[in-house]
């Protein structure tokens, strides 16, 4: 039997990424002698395409990874193959967890697995196979063709992780996804849960679902997470790897017999999510001198009284300032995680929020526009207050602005403006931290002059070949000018490419970047190339590029940086340049950008 799992992230800004919970319940049936498929439906597809395409798998079951965010899409997608093709679908993952009566209440759903899914999706596919009924399989719920629904027990949670079999990769195209996305594709989860209860989060409501039914916080044996990390890095060649647990570092006795293993086991730079309550000096000189290179921390809020009273997470500033010092005095990289349009929450507390990241200046911040998710404590606030909105509910984005919650302390206005004006400062610190030469016009974003469409300019990350850089993305058609003095013996370097993600033959077209110098009112050409890497493999690489400035003297001067198509339609034409900065030229030579 063969099943097809189909993840969505479409409108997300959120590259392809590894599954874990996906590629757990693949791997158990693969040890059945069960066959498996993916697809990452990332942008939206023609019905008859989406249809042909999994039509072409052959499978016996589809299963859909529903996460709230995505779950009107999920729900189309759903009704598409219930329409045109004979295939059973069932759903599974987070959304249909904590609301399986909502879920079940859609008409073009008809089958949810709640909880854990490795064992009941075996014994459902194994039920197909033989043609058996499946009506009382534990976790499994079935609207029947007359509309009754069967809502079989939970079975106890998998209590010895050990017994599972390491997740599969392989259907995930992995190699290709260790290119273009070289972070997030090395994913690993070392257990399960999470001890806190976080209002705005679902563990809270695992937590009370599961009760009786085994320990919730589970994890794996050091000598069983270190094996399969030990198979990823000679099997893969990974260099980096994120461990993705929810609070990593809470079992510090776990912690210590790990530490002491994977350095002289694995030896590689690896990431992991932290709270800050839960480490100290010590704990991250520990996992420093295993390979920690970066924590991340959910700090959520600049204001103490939401993070306790809303949020449910009882951690002060003080606390939080320590921790990212201490981080950054060990010269380990540091990312925070902050949210904007929270319920109750004030101008104060949003701009709370931008002067506490301009305090612990983390080398990467993420601000995202707060979602309720269904079953937490915070959604039953916002729907008990009447804050939720129509288009909240089906949005998709949470980096997008548009009306999640109508809040009477935070107008829209208000959340686009702390929204926008906290991308700004968390880009500016990380582009400080990361400076190169004398000039780097990364750092000096915010005085550059743009002229292109709204959204077309910004910071980005781009992996190429697995080597991950900061940006400036330019979609064409795109002007970015700086004004500044250029130093004598000067040198220009900097990166060009084109997204990966957009190299295959139906995606976009070639572009044309270029530079000009203002000098003397005169804007004379510095660099001209055109790339077209879905044309010519040759262009599917990092172009670096060093341009020496002694020409045009010393000085105040404009430059200009330049992507175009030249007229033509530029769908899809992801150009980037990689940290354009000037430099002194000493005789040696200079490289494009490698942070």
């Amino acid at each position: 039997m063969k099943i097809l799992f189909i993840h969505c992230n479409i409108e997300t800004y959120v590259l392809p990424h590894f599954v874990p919970g996906i590629a757990s319940i693949a791997a158990v049936l693969k040890k059945a002698g069960h066959h498996t498929a993916f697809m990452s439906l990332q942008e939206e597809m023609e019905p008859e395409v989406f249809l042909e395409k999994v039509r072409g798998q052959e499978p016996d079951l589809v299963g859909f990874s529903t996460l709230t965010n995505q779950w009107s899409i999920i729900r189309r997608y759903t009704k598409l193959i219930k329409a045109g093709l004979n295939i059973p679908i069932i759903h599974g993952g987070i959304h249909v967890t904590v609301a399986p009566e909502a879920s079940l209440a859609c008409p073009e759903i008809d089958l949810i697995c709640v909880g854990e899914g490795e064992y009941p999706v075996l014994e459902l596919i194994g039920r197909l196979e033989k043609r058996q009924s499946y009506d009382d399989i534990q976790n499994l719920w079935i609207k029947k063709a007359d509309g009754q629904i069967i809502k079989n027990p939970l079975r106890p949670l998998i209590a010895e992780l050990d017994t599972l079999p390491f997740v599969e990769r392989e259907m995930f195209d992995y190699r290709r996804m260790l290119q273009e996305n070289p972070m997030y594709a090395t994913i690993f989860m070392v257990g399960r849960g999470c001890p806190f209860k976080c209002k705005y989060c679902v563990n809270h409501v695992l937590q009370k679902r599961y009760q009786g039914l085994g320990k919730y916080v589970r994890v794996r044996s050091v000598e069983n997470v270190l094996e399969e990390m030990r198979l990823l890095k000679e099997g893969y060649g990974i260099k980096e790897i994120l461990i993705y647990d929810d609070t990593f570092t809470c079992d510090h006795q776990w912690l210590r017999q790990f530490c002491e293993r994977f350095k002289k086991e694995i030896n590689i730079p690896f990431t992991v999510n932290v709270r800050v309550d839960t480490v100290n000096e010590s704990v991250l000189k520990m996992m420093q001198a295993a390979g920690c290179e970066r924590i991340i921390a959910g700090v959520e809020s600049g204001s103490e009284r939401i993070r306790s009273e809303i949020l449910g997470r009882k951690m002060s500033n003080e606390k939080i300032i320590n921790i990212y010092k201490k981080a950054d005095e060990m010269g380990m990289k540091t990312t925070a995680y902050f949210m904007i349009g929270l319920p109750s929450e004030t101008p104060e507390e949003a701009r709370a929020s931008i002067d506490l990241c301009n305090i612990i200046r983390p080398n990467y911040s993420q601000c995202s526009i707060f979602y309720p998710y269904p079953g937490t404590e915070l959604y039953a606030l916002c729907e008990q207050k009447g804050y939720l909105t129509p288009e909240g509910v089906e949005s998709t984005n949470f980096f997008k602005i548009h009306q999640l919650l109508n809040l009477p302390t935070l107008s829209q206005t208000e959340i686009e403006h702390y929204f926008n004006d906290f991308w700004r400062q968390g880009n500016k610190i990380r582009s400080q931290k990361e400076s190169k030469g004398v000039v780097d016009f990364l750092v000096d974003f915010d005085k550059a002059r743009v002229r292109a469409q709204a959204g077309n300019v910004l910071f980005a990350e781009m992996a190429v070949h697995g080597e991950m850089r900061l940006v400036l993305f330019a979609h064409p058609e795109a002007k970015i000018s700086y004004d500044f003095e250029l130093p004598e013996n000067a040198g220009l370097a900097f990166g060009i490419t084109l997204s990966p993600q957009v190299w295959s033959s139906e995606k976009g077209i070639g572009v044309l970047f270029k530079i000009t110098l203002n000098d003397n009112d005169e804007e004379k050409v510095i660099f001209s190339q055109y790339i077209d890497p879905k044309n010519n493999p040759l262009d599917q690489k990092w172009h670096d590029i060093n341009i020496a400035l002694k020409a045009y003297g010393s000085g105040s001067k404009t430059i200009n940086f330049i992507t175009t198509t030249r007229g033509r339609p530029g769908y899809y034409c992801w150009a980037n340049w990689s940290r354009p900065y000037i430099y002194i030229n000493t005789g040696r030579e200079q490289a494009g950008d490698r942070a």
